[in-house]
C-alpha cells in the first residue's frame, strides 16, 4: 500500500483523531444501552401510566439514536456534550431513587472521569463541582422533605449519615482521579504538542529540499512517499507501486543490474548504504536521471531487512551540465594538447605536471616521460634569466605577478634557444600551479638581426648614392668653377663671360642639390601627398616612357610612412624598368576601398626572376622594396618570369 502526503506521526491531528474515534465508541455504547431502556420505558408508561422520568428516557434514547447515525454530520465534541449531559441526568434521576444512589454516584464518576479525560483537568473539576451540587442538592433536599423517597427497610437499611459518608468517600476519590487523569491529559497533550512541532519542522525541512524521503516496511508492505513524489519523479499521483517490479519496469534496462546489484550488496551488509544513479521514465516516456540513496534500517530476528528509508533525487539537469563540462573540457584539453607552442603545467618545486604534445617534442621526450621533469632541466644553466626564472618557479607556491619572461632553454636537451615565456597562476584542488605557455624567439631573433642588417646597408647605400651623385654631379660643377675662379684671379681671358660662365655653373649645382635632395625626401611628397608627389615625378618620365596612373584618393592623405613607402617602391620599380626592361608602358593604379589600400604596378617590358634576383648582391633595390614592406605589414604578389614579356606587382595593406 503506497501513502502519500505527511509522515505518519503522533501529531494534534492525530490527537483530534482520538478524541473523535473516542466519542464515536461512546455514543456506540450509549445507544446500545438505550435502546432497552426506551423499550422498557416504554412498556411502563402503558403499564404503570404517566411518569416524566419514562418520557426523558424515551426522548434521550431517540436522539442517541438519531446523532449515532447521523454522527458525521454532527461536530464530534456537540454530541460528547450531550452525551455527557445524557449521563448527568441518568445520575441525577439514579439518585432520586434511593435505592439506586450508588449508580447514581457510579454515572457522575464515570462521566466525570471521560469529560476530564477528553478535555483536561478544568473541565473535569467543572463536572466535579456539577456532581458535589447535585449530590448535596439532594442530601439537602432529603432532609428538609422536599423529596420523599421510598426505603424498604427489609432490603436496604440507608441512613443521612450513611449518604453522607458515602458522599464524602465517593467524592474524595473522585477529584483523586480527576486530578490523576487531569496531569495525564496534560502531559500527553503537552508531548503531542512537542511532537506536532517537531513534525511541523520534519514536513518543513522535506518539503524545502527537492528531494522524495521514502519508507518501505518489508513487515507490513507499506510503503511511504512524500509529497514531492510527482514533482521529481514526475509520475503523476494515479500511479501506484505496488512491488520492486513496478519500480524496476520504469528503469532504463541498461541501469537495472547496477541498481539490482547495490540492492543485494547492501542487504548482504557488504555496503553500508545504497548510493545508485539511474535513468527512469517518466509519464511523458521521457528519461529523468534519478540519485537514490537509501539504507536498512531495521532487521528482523533472521537477519533479513524490516524496513528500508531512503531518498530520490531528481539530477537530470546536473547530469546534463556534468556532460556539457564534460565536453568543455575535452574541447580545451585538445586545444591544450594541439597548441602550437609549447605548454608546461609545473607544480610545487618546479615539477611538470602536465604538457602538450608539442612540449614534449620540443625539449625531447615522450608525452609520458616529461612527466615528472624538473623546469630546471629544461633551461639553460649559462643564462641568468634562466636561472632566476627556475628558482622563481620552485621556491614559489603562490601567485608571479609578472607573468612574461625572457630566457633560454634547451632543445632536445641540449640546444639553447630563446623563448618567451607566458606564466598563469591556477588553482587544482587547492593546489596551486603555474601554465607556461612557451613561444619560440628563434625566427624573432633572427630577423630582427636580419632587419638591423638591412637597414645597416640601406643606409650605406644611400650614402654610397649620396656620394656618387655628389661626385658626378656636383664635383665636376665644382671643378669648373674653381678653374674659372683661377682665371679670374689671373686676370686671364673676358671676366665678363668667366662671370656668366661661373654663374652658369652654379645654377647647375643649385639644382643637382636640388635634385639630389629632392630624391633623398621629396618635399612635394610631404606638404601635398602621395598623387601629387607621384604625379610630378612621372612627368619627368614621360619623354623616355609612357607611364598611365591612375587613382581614387582624391585629395585624401595617408599615413606619412605608407606615402614615403609607397613612393620609394614605385620609384625604384620605375627606375628598374627603365634600365632594365625596355618597356614601352607602365601602368599604376592606386585604389582605397574600405580602408584597405591596394597598389599595382605592370609593365609591358622583359620580365626577370623576382626571387633569385633577391639572392643576388645586385638585387640591392628589391632588397629594400621588400624590408620596406615588411617594416609596414603589407602584403604584396610578384607575377614575372625570365625571357617572357610583362610584369606585374599587387601591394594590399589595411589604412
Amino acid at each position: 500500500m503506497v501513502k502519500r502526503g505527511k509522515h505518519p506521526s503522533i501529531s494534534n491531528q492525530f490527537f483530534e483523531e482520538t478524541r473523535k474515534n473516542i466519542s464515536d465508541k461512546l455514543h456506540l455504547i450509549a445507544m446500545i444501552v438505550a435502546i432497552p431502556a426506551c423499550t422498557m420505558s416504554g412498556i411502563r408508561l402503558f403499564t404503570i401510566g404517566f411518569k416524566p422520568l419514562f418520557v426523558l428516557d424515551v426522548i434521550f434514547a431517540i436522539t442517541v439514536t438519531l446523532t449515532y447515525i447521523f454522527r458525521k454530520r454532527i461536530n464530534y465534541i456537540v454530541r460528547i456534550v450531550f452525551l455527557l449531559a445524557y449521563f448527568f441526568l441518568i445520575g441525577i434521576f439514579s439518585l432520586h431513587t434511593f435505592g439506586l444512589m450508588g449508580l447514581g454516584l457510579l454515572i457522575l464518576f464515570i462521566a466525570s472521569v471521560i469529560l476530564t479525560a477528553l478535555f483536561g483537568i478544568r473541565y473535569g473539576m467543572v463536572a466535579f463541582a456539577i456532581s458535589v451540587f447535585t449530590a448535596g442538592f439532594y442530601l439537602y433536599a432529603f432532609y428538609k422533605h422536599w423529596i420523599v423517597i421510598d426505603i424498604n427497610p427489609n432490603s436496604l437499611v440507608y441512613d443521612g449519615y450513611h449518604l453522607l459518608t458515602r458522599g464524602i468517600f465517593f467524592f474524595s476519590y473522585l477529584i483523586v482521579t480527576i486530578i490523576i487523569i487531569g496531569y495525564i491529559n496534560r502531559s500527553f497533550a503537552l508531548a503531542y504538542q512537542k511532537l506536532g512541532v517537531s513534525e511541523s519542522r520534519f514536513n518543513l525541512a522535506i518539503s524545502s529540499v527537492d528531494e522524495v524521503v521514502w519508507d518501505f516496511d518489508f513487515t507490513n508492505r507499506n510503503f511511504y512517499v512524500s509529497s514531492k513524489f510527482e514533482e521529481v519523479v514526475k509520475i503523476t499521483s494515479q500511479y501506484q507501486f505496488k512491488s520492486l517490479k513496478d519500480w524496476l519496469f520504469r528503469i532504463h534496462p541498461d541501469d537495472r543490474s547496477l541498481l539490482l546489484e547495490r540492492m543485494r550488496s547492501h542487504k548482504k551488509g557488504e555496503s553500508p548504504t545504497i548510493w545508485v544513479e539511474y535513468r527512469f521514465k517518466d509519464d511523458h516516456g521521457q528519461w529523468q536521471w534519478l540519485q537514490t540513496r537509501a539504507k536498512i534500517v531495521e532487521r528482523n530476528a533472521n537477519g533479513s531487512p524490516a524496513r528500508l528509508v531512503g531518498t530520490h533525487a531528481n539530477i537530470t539537469y546536473f547530469k546534463k551540465l556534468h556532460d556539457e563540462l564534460v565536453e568543455i573540457e575535452n574541447r580545451y584539453r585538445t586545444l591544450f594538447l594541439m597548441a602550437n607552442d609549447p605548454i608546461l603545467i609545473i607544480g610545487k618545486q618546479g615539477l611538470i605536471i602536465d604538457a602538450n604534445l608539442n612540449a614534449a617534442k620540443v625539449f625531447g621526450y615522450t608525452s609520458d616521460s616529461i612527466m615528472g621533469q624538473n623546469i630546471v632541466d629544461l633551461c639553460s644553466k649559462s643564462d641568468s634569466n634562466s636561472q632566476r626564472f627556475t628558482e622563481l618557479l620552485t621556491n614559489n607556491s603562490g601567485i608571479i605577478s609578472n607573468n612574461r619572461y625572457e630566457l633560454t632553454m634547451l632543445r632536445g636537451k641540449a640546444d639553447p634557444f630563446p623563448v618567451e615565456v607566458s606564466i598563469a597562476s591556477i588553482t587544482d584542488l587547492g593546489e596551486n600551479l603555474h601554465q607556461l605557455v612557451i613561444h619560440d624567439l628563434t625566427l624573432q631573433r633572427r630577423f630582427e638581426r636580419e632587419k638591423i642588417n638591412a637597414v645597416a646597408e640601406m643606409e650605406e647605400r644611400e650614402r654610397q648614392r649620396l656620394a656618387s651623385n655628389l661626385h658626378d654631379d656636383v664635383g665636376p660643377l665644382l671643378s669648373s668653377l674653381n678653374i674659372y675662379l683661377s682665371l679670374l684671379a689671373n686676370h686671364k681671358g673676358n671676366q665678363d663671360e668667366l662671370v656668366a660662365s661661373m654663374q652658369d655653373i652654379l645654377r647647375d649645382t643649385i639644382a643637382s642639390v636640388r635634385e639630389i635632395s629632392h630624391n633623398l625626401s621629396p618635399q612635394n611628397l610631404l606638404t601635398e601627398g602621395l598623387v601629387i608627389a607621384l604625379t610630378r615625378h612621372f612627368e619627368r618620365y614621360n619623354s623616355i616612357i609612357n607611364i598611365h596612373f591612375d587613382h581614387n584618393l582624391e585629395n585624401q592623405r595617408l599615413t606619412r610612412v605608407i606615402e614615403i613607402t609607397c613612393y620609394r617602391v614605385l620609384k625604384e620599380f620605375l627606375n628598374n624598368t627603365i634600365k632594365y626592361a625596355n618597356a614601352r608602358n607602365v601602368y599604376v593604379k592606386l585604389s582605397l576601398e574600405n580602408s584597405k589600400l591596394t597598389l599595382t604596378y605592370t609593365h609591358d617590358g622583359e620580365g626577370f626572376d623576382f626571387k633569385k634576383e633577391m639572392q643576388k648582391s645586385k638585387g640591392i633595390g628589391l632588397i629594400n622594396i621588400v624590408e620596406r614592406l615588411n617594416s609596414i605589414k603589407a602584403k604584396y604578389r610578384v607575377n614575372s618570369e625570365p625571357f617572357k614579356k610583362g610584369f606585374s606587382f599587387e601591394l594590399t595593406m589595411n589604412v
